[in-house]
């Protein structure tokens, strides 16, 4: 099967909560599998 890369980027303003905080900074950086694929998250250097 053939990945097609999503990129969840932009620019958003936040408060720094922690690392034992976490939260969503904008409701814009979600992603959806949808139905019968799978997810893989990359890392990049």
């Amino acid at each position: 099967m053939l990945s097609s890369p999503r990129f969840l980027q932009g620019v958003f303003s936040f408060e720094g909560k922690g690392l034992d905080r976490p939260f969503l900074l904008d409701a814009a950086l979600t992603y959806v599998v949808p139905d019968g694929a799978g997810e893989e998250l990359q890392r990049t250097a």
